[in-house]
């Protein structure tokens, strides 16, 4: 229901987002329904889904009646000579990532290689850029990469990564401020949205958007870089690996959406209750972290950007999180304090890193 009430605002807007469609078919409609919608899907690919997420497959459009006929017995309706299937639009984009409005008008754009592991689970550093109300484009961070992704088709995810040379990331002006424009464009309708986007030669596409509970500030702040406001101190829990916290992340598929808090496997993992009312020390906002969210007292991570899904859900539950240059000289059972000026660990004397 989100999606087809997002693209019917982006529909109203102006804004141009990739196509889908849900169908109900028998295996005798697949040839006629396969014709109907190449004349509404555009791409080259499609994604084929018949139930959960895993249940997909990535086809060429031109097979797509082979694909509807073949998956047909995958998600049986209650009269079984029926199935029900959600069909879209793979965009093979460039570039990926997200954008919002802050609170001074600024439109900050996360950028990333389309495609790439570890974006939303802010796994990976950004490029970002930012457009000033006025319309001046500014690069505060040009990241390096050294994997691409290609689209191939099969079974799952659709984006197959692979080594490269390390390469910048940088984007064009014009592809900056297309972006920007479709973010003040769903901001100044929805309120407080993160956009997610894709952009390539025909500029930017909307692919979806989370709603935020109020107006970011800036992102940096005189103690590094402010991922959630406000002033917590407690004990220091250090997590030097989150591999399996990421691995388990993904198989549970923790989102802001799914936090995993109203999952009892969740729960019971050691490692989650033993962030109760600690300060977690990480190297990044791994969405892996997400199901602790509701019981740390703050978060400080090595590296990190603004709007991957585990920043969105410590503001809006209202947890304190930083990105601080001295947390990785941090150590477990340390007493800290963390807020907008940085992270004071509380010894015999006070000392800010």
């Amino acid at each position: 229901m989100k999606h087809i009430w997002l693209r019917r605002q982006c529909a109203v807007l102006d804004v141009p987002t990739y196509r889908e469609a849900y169908v109900v078919y028998r295996p005798e409609d697949a040839p006629r329904l396969a014709d109907e919608l190449a004349g509404h899907l555009r791409t080259e690919y499609v994604q084929v889904n018949w139930a959960a997420r895993g249940t997909g497959t990535v086809a060429p459009l031109a097979d797509l009646a082979l694909h509807l006929k073949r998956g047909h017995d995958r998600n049986p309706l209650d009269d079984p000579a029926f199935c029900a299937a959600h069909i879209g639009e793979i965009v093979p984009a460039e570039a990926s990532g997200f954008s919002a409005v802050l609170s001074d008008g600024t439109v900050v754009i996360e950028a990333f290689p389309a495609g790439l592991p570890g974006i939303k689970e802010g796994g990976l550093v950004p490029s970002v850029l930012t457009v000033t109300p006025a319309g001046q484009v500014a690069r505060e961070h040009i990241a390096t990469f050294e994997r691409r992704c290609r689209v191939e088709p099969g079974e799952g995810w659709w984006w197959h990564p692979e080594e490269t040379p390390p390469y910048t990331f940088d984007r064009s002006d014009a592809e900056i401020l297309d972006i920007a424009r479709v973010t003040r464009a769903l901001c100044e309708s929805l309120g407080e949205a993160r956009v997610e986007w894709y952009a390539g030669d025909d500029g930017a596409m909307v692919r979806d958007v989370s709603l935020e509970g109020g107006r970011l500030d800036a992102p940096s702040s005189p103690g590094g870089q402010l991922i959630s406001a406000g002033v917590a101190s407690g004990t220091v829990l250090s997590l030097p690996d989150l591999g399996e916290l990421d691995e388990a992340a993904r198989a549970l598929e923790v989102s802001v959406v799914g936090s995993g808090m109203d999952n009892a496997a969740v729960m019971a993992d050691a490692r989650i209750t033993a962030a109760e009312d600690v300060i977690v020390v990480a190297e990044y906002p791994s969405a892996g972290l997400i199901p602790l969210v509701d019981l740390a007292a703050g978060f400080v991570f090595q590296r990190g950007n603004l709007l991957c899904h585990t920043a969105i859900v410590l503001r809006e539950r209202g947890v304190p999180a930083i990105v601080s240059p001295g947390a990785a000289r941090l150590r477990d059972g340390m007493a800290v304090e963390i807020s907008p000026a940085g992270v004071t660990v509380l010894s015999d004397r006070e000392q800010t890193c």
